[in-house]
Parts: structure tokens; sequence; C-alpha cells
């Protein structure tokens, strides 16, 4: 009689002892899983914002090579950046003698980039960048490039572009204002320069 109430008492041990393990075990494979969802979704969300930043630089390269070096550039809206440069947020172009003069703007309040192909014409305006639902469109600037001693160089115009994904991939760091992790935009910053043509 007493070896069965030992047999059945070991059992009962060995029943614990597997539900508990077989607990951790089902925690760790969903934490695990959770985890894998939240990497592909930041994945996910880094290569939409990368690829929406690859077609506005595109987008903006395409409209200023079409721009003649001839004409002058005339840049407008200025802006003066924390390391005290000055920048703009609209470049006036043309793509040649006798043709309207064209113009690019950003808009930091409607978070949209246009483009004017007239600016002699109202309302012909088209956009080519603005802020959608997972990505927001932060910053375009322009700066002229400069010659040997401090000429501007009418030939060429540097280019900001500044996305980020308004926090979608979830990532989070710390805040010291607030002593605590909390979750922050990812940034997509393309800078490039753009050549205008010969003639």
């Amino acid at each position: 009689m007493m070896k069965k109430r030992n047999r059945l008492a070991m059992t009962l041990v060995e029943v614990v002892i597997a539900s508990t393990i077989g607990a951790v075990v089902s925690f760790a494979t969903a934490y695990l899983v959770l985890e894998v969802a939240r990497e592909q979704k930041r994945g996910l969300v880094d290569a939409q914002a990368n690829s929406i930043a690859v077609k506005v630089q595109d987008r903006i390269e395409r409209t200023m090579r079409s721009m003649s070096r001839s004409d002058s550039i005339a840049y407008g809206q200025p802006v003066t950046l924390d390391d005290g440069s000055k920048v703009y947020r609209t470049v006036v172009m043309s793509s040649g003698i006798g043709n309207p003069l064209e113009s690019l703007t950003f808009d930091p309040d409607a978070q949209t980039l246009t483009h004017d192909p007239n600016r002699a014409v109202a309302n012909d305006e088209i956009v080519l960048a603005k802020s959608g639902r997972l990505t927001k469109l932060r910053d375009v600037h322009f700066a002229p490039s400069m010659k040997a001693g401090g000429v501007p160089d009418n030939s060429t115009v540097n280019v900001w572009v500044e996305f980020d994904d308004n926090g979608a991939s979830g990532r989070k760091s710390f805040d010291e204002t607030e002593d605590r992790y909390v979750v922050k935009p990812t940034r997509v910053v393309r800078s490039f320069t753009v050549t205008f043509r010969n003639h």
C-alpha cells in the first residue's frame, strides 16, 4: 500500500514539474513569435520608408535635370538650420530662355513637396511628395553649391530630403527628459546634388 502511495506521489510531482516546464516553453515560444512579428513589421516599415525616399529623390532629380544651367537659379523661403547654415524651402529655375519659370517648394505645415511648372499660372502645381499613413515628410530644403572663392555654382543644387516612419516601427529609445523608454520615429535621410543640363 505504501509503495502505491509513493508511486502516486511521485507521479503528481512529475506532473507538476512537467506542467511547469510546459508553461515556460509555451511562454518562451509565444515571446519568440511576438518578437519575430515585431521585427518583420519593423523591416516592412523601414523598407517602405526607404522605397518612398528613393522615389521622391528620383522625382526631384528628373524634374531638376530638365532645367537649364544657362539661366540663373533663384532661391526663396530661407531657413536657418541649427548649425547656422542657411537653406531654402523653394528653388526657382527654367528649362531655357523664353520658357516659363518653374519651382519646387516644400510646405512644412502641409508636409508636401510641390512642383509648379509655370509660376505665371495659378493652381497648376503638381504634388511630388507628401506625408502618408506610415511615413511623414518632415523636411525638404535646397542650397546652392559653391565654387572656389564662395561664388554660387548655378550648375548644381544640393538637396536634402527627410522622412520618418512616425513611430510605426515601434522602436524604443531612452528619453532622458521623460526618464523612460518611448517609441521614437526612425529617420530616413536622402542628401544629394543635382546637376543641370548645359543649355
